[in-house]
């Protein structure tokens, strides 16, 4: 199974290609691509979330009922709806840091290309 972070960066960009394919056909909304990039990537952890409530965060509130084990099997059982997430749970843990580095680069481009898209008016002399 990889782990988090490569989850994350493939929500990051399946939600990221629809949003700027949509923004483009649209003509607007550039500026809203790192955040569905962001939600794309919380999607598609969630099947994972049972075991990091479990493992990780024991104490929180509401975590007996987040990691409870009919919740665990229901997430896993439709976890293709959640970006391919079975198949990506099939790859080997040393994708950890390739999905960091895969989600450092993908927020670095959306910020460049925005800065570089982004235009001001032009004000008016007087």
């Amino acid at each position: 199974m990889a782990f988090t972070t490569m989850h994350f960066a493939m929500g990051m960009v399946g939600t990221g290609a629809v949003a700027t394919v949509g923004a483009l056909v649209l003509r607007r909304g550039l500026r809203w691509v790192p955040l569905w990039m962001t939600a794309g990537g919380i999607w598609a952890c969630v099947p994972d979330m049972p075991r990091i409530f479990k493992e990780d965060f024991p104490s929180a509130p509401f975590a007996s009922t987040l990691s409870s084990k009919p919740l665990q099997d229901w997430l896993q059982a439709h976890g293709d709806w959640f970006f391919f997430h079975r198949s990506l749970d099939a790859q080997p843990k040393e994708y950890a840091l390739h999905g960091l580095g895969l989600i450092l680069l993908l927020y670095t481009v959306s910020v460049f290309l925005l800065t570089i898209t982004h235009r001001r008016p032009h004000q008016a002399k007087p």
